[in-house]
């Protein structure tokens, strides 16, 4: 069990301990105190060092008892690796020892004898500023000391894989927009005006449809690759004169003058 609160004291002043334990408790605060909270069996300076580490602020019952206590002290060298803040508590009026003076120097200690109501409100305000001041600095961190628990941890993770979740899906949705609008820009074309000018007519209007005959004709055809092969010339026959075909042409033909004979300009 860990708590943001650890309460240091002598044995002797258990009682007194868990009155201001209980007093705490009763105002909102969590609070680990050795008589309660070290189960049975375990070991009891483990115990104490993982409350410690877990811990955020060390209140310090102060008595006469505990300037005898060398439990104490450790507990107090402890809270001072880890960067606890430390609040002294003096329930009696007594002088601290030379161990607990050098550490007194430098805090303010708080005197419970004096006025207990008066001065226990005086705490919590104090507890309440210190932890709310802790929990805004979560960019310090000290070796050996947690900076999250479990559930904090887990909390998280789970915001990180939330966010990243988020930013994959807008990815993915622009994308999308981006793809769409280069479609549209390909498929974007202007629609043919009718001849009445009446606007653009509709898309089955505009496109004319050809007859199937128009259709054969438009598209040419292509001509073989292959050079044609010449056919052989025509011989037309002749018809010759001993055939009898020839005869009755010769004789159906118109007669021919026949050719004067030449005068002999020979001397004899």
């Amino acid at each position: 069990m860990s708590a943001d609160i650890f309460i240091s004291f002598a044995s002797q002043d258990s009682k007194t301990a868990r009155t201001i334990c209980t007093a705490l408790e009763g105002r909102g605060f969590k609070c680990w105190i050795s008589t309660r909270d070290i189960q049975p069996g375990e070991n009891f300076q483990s115990a104490i060092v993982r409350a410690i580490r877990n811990a955020k602020v060390l209140l310090l019952v102060f008595t006469s008892n505990s300037n005898r206590s060398d439990e104490m002290t450790k507990e107090l060298a402890l809270a001072s690796q880890q960067k606890l803040m430390v609040v002294p508590l003096r329930v009696e009026n007594v002088d601290p020892s030379d161990a607990f003076a050098y550490e007194f120097a430098t805090r303010q200690w708080i005197d419970l004898f004096a006025d207990w109501e008066h001065e226990m409100n005086h705490l919590c305000a104090r507890l309440s500023a210190a932890l709310e001041d802790d929990r805004s600095h979560t960019d310090t961190i000290v070796l050996g000391k947690p900076t999250l628990t479990d559930k904090s941890a887990l909390q998280v993770m789970l915001s990180r894989k939330r966010r990243m979740l988020m930013i994959g899906a807008a990815a993915v949705v622009l994308v999308g927009i981006v793809v769409g609008l280069l479609l549209a820009r390909g498929t974007d074309k202007p629609a043919p005006v009718s001849a009445g000018g009446g606007g653009p007519m509709p898309a089955a209007v505009a496109a004319p449809i050809a007859p199937p005959a128009q259709a054969a004709v438009a598209a040419p055809v292509a001509a073989p690759t292959t050079p044609a092969t010449p056919s052989p010339p025509t011989v037309v026959a002749q018809p010759s004169a001993s055939s009898p075909a020839a005869a009755p042409a010769a004789a159906s033909s118109p007669d021919k003058p026949k050719p004067k004979p030449k005068k002999n300009n020979l001397p004899y």
